[in-house]
């Protein structure tokens, strides 16, 4: 569960764009590939655009400490998805 009040209600995730990364679909990549265990991440898309961004995000920066370690801890309570 996340806590209330971990996300503002008002765009919650615009906080991860202030740190060079156009969109949230690229945040989750970034996000992903940071993590020294994983060596493959899966994109999947038949627009050639969403490719050229998943492959920028993918060969582009890391997202910076912080940010991983915001994640982390909004999300660590989180042990299921439910929805859509």
């Amino acid at each position: 569960v996340v806590a209330a009040g971990a996300l503002p209600d008002q765009d919650p995730f615009g906080w991860l764009l202030d740190h060079n990364v156009p969109d949230l679909v690229s945040a989750a990549y970034k996000f992903c590939i940071g993590n020294p265990a994983v060596t493959t991440v899966m994109t999947g898309t038949n627009n050639l655009q969403h490719l050229k961004r998943n492959l920028a995000a993918v060969d582009g920066p890391p997202l910076p400490v912080e940010v991983r370690d915001r994640l982390r801890s909004i999300f660590s309570g989180v042990t299921e998805v439910i929805g859509n």
